[in-house]
Formats: C-alpha cells, structure tokens, sequence
C-alpha cells in the first residue's frame, strides 16, 4: 500500500470518528427520534459513472444444426472475350463492283506561305502634280502694332426758340460727351447723352448722341458732340 493511500485511510478514520461522537452527542441532547416521516420526492439521477472494464471472453457454444439449402444464385455476368483466332486462308477473288459516284469536292486547301520579295523595278516615270491641298489652319495671332493716332470731330446743332437741341454723331461714336450754348438770360435745364431722337441713353448702351434740354421751351440752345472718326 502506497504512502498517500495510508495517509488518506487515516485522515477518512479521524474524520469518521469525529462525526460518530458528534452524531452521539447530537442524540444525548436531543432525545429519542421520532418516528419516520414520510419518503421524500426522488431527487435527480446521479451522473453516470465511468464505463467498467470489459469482462473476460466467454467459453464457445456448440455448433449449430446445418441450415437449409438456399435458392440458386443468379447468373453471373459475361466473362470476357476469348483471343482472337488465327487468320483464315484467303477467299476467292470476287467479280468487280460497279463504278461508286462522285464524291463531293473537298474543301478548299490552306493558303501557302508567303513567296520571297521579287527584284526592284525601274523607277516609273514622273506621274502629274497631285491636286492643292486643303488650307493649313491658322497661325497664332501676331503681336498688337502700336497705338494709332486718335481723330474725333464736333457735331453742332442749334434751335431757336425750340428749347431743345440733340448734336448727333453721323459717323463713329460718341466719345464720351459733348456741351451746350444758350442765349445769354436763358437758364439750362439738363444736358445727358441720348440717341438721335433725344431719349436719354439707357445704362450700358453706346449712345451716338448729345442732347440740351433749356428750362423753356422756347430759348435759344445749342448742342454739341465730340465723335470719333475725321
């Protein structure tokens, strides 16, 4: 018996000893049990325990009696062929058959390869001038040439009595304004670029007219127009 097998067989007794004397001094205290009470439920299987070694082979029986005879099998599959036999003595030579149709005509063979390059000709002779040939697009812009000189020229026009004169430009622009003459005692209303019938300019528009409005309708007035162009 090994150590720890007698350690644990002593230690099981002290223990065993132990609940013995406290079960006796349980009793003393306690007096006579009472009589037993009813079974209780039964509590869940346990787990099942490790399988047990296999038990040793048990002796042969007898023989048994001889069982009938059983129906016959099926037939078995075709075995296989047998070497082939030697080769007979030739037969006689038959008559000739007719002649068979044409068969169709087979197709078309590949392409043979590619010969080698034949000798260089003579040069030919000078063909025509081939036509013109489309316009080449347009080159890029040259540089800006220098500054020209500035022409303008003044256009007058004077009313009488009329309060009311428009100088308008016959050629060019108007440059970016014009004037006005009034008789001496008559007082100038307005003075704005216009077009030629006198309505003032709209905003961003070229105006190619000047016009002076005097504050009666019949003074004396004159207008001018500075215009580009001699």
């Amino acid at each position: 018996m090994s150590t720890w097998l007698k350690w644990f067989l002593g230690v099981a007794a002290v223990v065993a000893f132990f609940l013995l004397a406290l079960a006796v001094a349980d009793f003393a205290r306690k007096g006579p049990a009472g009589p037993a009470g009813p079974a209780g439920a039964q509590g869940p299987a346990g787990v099942a325990g490790a399988q047990g070694p296999s038990g040793a082979t048990g002796a042969t029986g007898a023989t048994g009696a001889t069982g009938l005879t059983g129906a016959p099998g099926a037939d078995g599959a075709t075995g296989p062929a047998g070497p082939t036999g030697p080769t007979g003595a030739p037969g006689l030579t038959g008559a000739p058959g007719t002649t068979g149709a044409t068969g169709p005509a087979g197709t078309t063979g590949p392409t043979g390869p590619t010969g080698a390059p034949g000798p260089t000709g003579a040069p030919g002779s000078t063909g025509p001038p081939g036509p013109t040939g489309p316009p080449g697009p347009t080159g890029p812009p040259g540089p800006t040439g220098p500054a020209g000189i500035a022409a303008s020229h003044v256009v007058r026009v004077d009313t009488t009595g009329a309060g009311t004169a428009t100088a308008t430009c016959a050629s060019g622009v108007l440059l970016g304004g014009g004037g006005f003459d009034a008789t001496l005692g008559n007082v100038l209303l307005s003075s704005f670029p216009s077009d030629s019938t006198g309505a003032p300019a709209a905003n961003g528009s070229s105006p190619d007219s000047w016009t002076v409005v005097a504050i009666f309708g019949t003074d004396d007035v004159t207008a001018y127009a500075v215009c580009s162009g001699p």
